[in-house]
């Protein structure tokens, strides 16, 4: 891998890891504010209320958990970009070349595609 390509990579990473970060900052800021709502009123709310409240409590906690994974997985991907230039890009598994085109889609991958998880 050339360091052409190595850079649009750690481009590719960081801007990704921006907007995750952007994503979690936005739900822990939604969660609390679903938290102070109801500090704000004396009156009593509709039960439907406080499920809507629960549903989208769960949900900012769901998106809350896969962007912390995802961040996760792009510094683990930074470091070893940073550190192991020559490894970054082999499959974890074979140790073969990553697809460049794999590479520029999931740039955090450790694994090529015959040896990816199933989703």
């Amino acid at each position: 891998m050339n360091d052409t390509i190595r850079n649009e990579l750690e481009s590719r990473l960081l801007e990704e890891r921006d907007r995750l970060q952007e994503d979690l900052d936005h739900a822990v800021e939604e969660s609390r504010d679903a938290s102070d709502v109801g500090d704000l009123s004396n009156l009593k709310s509709h039960p439907a209320d406080s499920g809507t409240q629960e549903d989208e409590a769960d949900t900012d906690l769901r998106i809350a958990e896969r962007a912390t994974e995802r961040i996760n997985r792009i510094d683990a991907a930074l470091t070893r970009l940073r550190e192991q230039p020559d490894e970054f890009g082999r499959c974890e598994v074979e140790g073969k070349a990553i697809a460049i085109e794999r590479l520029r889609l999931v740039p955090w991958t450790t694994r090529c595609a015959e040896h990816a998880p199933p989703r």
